[in-house]
């Protein structure tokens, strides 16, 4: 029989290879499902609790997928390690279990441990090669194979999603509801599409693979718009520093962002350099592969005049304490790139990862200390003022309008802020709950 042959047979051949290959990704995967399904089909039993476990059951299957590949290429068993890493993740999830789910504090939190897991799925594996060629290669599969897996799954939910929609009008008199739509949803996009993901996945030793594949396509729009274009925003922000300079002014604190868009810019040059120069085309990149990141470097200088200035107009929060460290990350990297002439570069993805969780996952995180900060600063401004407490957050807003202050604008702004990131909860001191 053709391998490549598709029969039911096969199907079902495939998908008991898979299973007996990623047992813990697919049972975590289906206990995902199920939970969720709890959750739609039964909104009364629907609380905080099983919306966290929905969460910390789909990032257990993400660190599962991570430690199975880590086991075949390595070919030993992490027992020890794959225990702590269990063990940590559910930490993780019940101490935020006592929190608000719908905080920004614990959806970032959430989404550091979300991106430090597919970090660790594309460079766990590979952590012992002698350079980054086979995750980077991983990497690419990973993407091609998501998207091979993505759409016969999107066939099959839109097919059924027709028949079920077409036929229960007509054989039951019954119209298709919601919950209907959102189990067909589950059941094809996540363990279907799952299911079809791992099962193209290379095993074991094919998994490593150190042949070079930059593609001509790729090196051509390297060097016909990825490089150009970066060289054009990287001159326009040095006539802008120019320009600051000749004025003498500060920058707009707006150009903070602006910088960091470039750098993100360099990095993705500096990991097609990375393979351009050691996939023997005819130029040489090594100047440019190690300067460009020092080319960089006076703008990372008016990044840090631009948050200065930001912060110093409009006060601290956590977006602002995140674009301090990205700043200094930026600097560690680019000073790091030169003085090791980027010998590797799958630290890069792994040290943002790993800062990100740390500033955010951690009890102590960006989000609290902003919170801390805005609250001591908005309790400062409103002790010399005539408002004392209040039935609601509401009165409170209108209690704010009457203040004859110039810096009115400001305390209501902190309001908002502390209101739209981290709900009613900040804003209780200022509440009578007697009222």
């Amino acid at each position: 029989m053709n391998k490549h042959s598709f029969t039911l047979l096969n199907v079902r051949n495939c998908a008991l290879r898979t299973v007996r290959r990623f047992p813990v990704t697919m049972a975590l995967a289906v206990v995902y499902v199920v939970v969720f399904l709890i959750q739609i089909w039964h909104p009364s039993l629907s609380s905080t609790a099983l919306e966290y476990l929905t969460k910390t059951l789909r990032q257990a299957t993400m660190l599962s997928f991570a430690l199975t590949l880590w086991n075949e290429v390595e070919g030993t068993s992490h027992l020890r390690e794959s225990l702590l890493a269990y063990a940590g993740l559910l930490a993780i999830g019940l101490y935020w279990a006592f929190f608000p789910a719908s905080t920004n504090i614990v959806d970032t939190a959430f989404a550091a441990v979300d991106v430090l897991l597919l970090t660790l799925c594309i460079y766990l594996p590979f952590l012992k090669e002698p350079d980054d060629v086979a995750s980077t290669n991983f990497l690419g599969r990973f993407v091609l194979k998501s998207i091979v897996a993505f759409f016969p799954s999107l066939l099959v939910t839109v097919t059924f999603s027709l028949l079920v929609g077409l036929s229960f009008p007509i054989l039951f008199d019954l119209e298709a509801s919601l919950e209907d739509y959102f189990t067909i949803f589950l059941f094809s996009q996540v363990l279907l599409c799952l299911l079809i993901f791992l099962s193209r996945i290379p095993q074991r030793w094919h998994l490593v693979n150190h042949r070079l594949e930059v593609s001509s396509w790729a090196n051509a729009a390297l060097r016909a718009f990825l490089i150009p274009v970066t060289a054009v925003y990287m001159l326009i922000l040095y006539f802008y520093t120019f320009h600051i300079l000749l004025a003498w002014e500060l920058p707009n604190g707006g150009v903070s962002y602006l910088v960091a868009v470039l750098m993100g810019m360099v990095l993705l040059v500096e990991v097609f350099l990375y393979f351009v120069n050691r996939s023997g085309y005819s130029y040489s990149v090594d100047w440019f592969l190690r300067w460009l990141p020092m080319l960089a470097m006076p703008l990372l200088v008016l990044m840090s005049i631009g948050i200065y200035r930001r912060i110093s107009d409009y006060g601290l929060t956590a977006m602002r304490l995140y674009l301090v460290t990205l700043n200094v990350w930026f600097y560690a990297v680019c000073i790091i790139m030169f003085v090791t002439r980027v010998r590797r570069i799958h630290w890069i993805p792994l040290s943002f990862a790993a800062i990100f969780a740390l500033t955010s996952v951690l009890p102590i995180n960006y989000h609290t200390i902003a919170r801390d900060f805005i609250t001591r600063d908005l309790q400062q401004r409103l002790a010399g003022t005539n408002v004392g407490k209040v039935k609601s957050v509401d009165d409170l807003m209108r209690a704010v309008d009457s203040i004859p202050q110039k810096d009115v604008s400001e305390i209501k702004s902190r309001i908002y802020y502390l209101h739209d990131n981290y709900g009613d909860e900040t804003l209780q001191m200022w509440v009578n709950k007697k009222n």
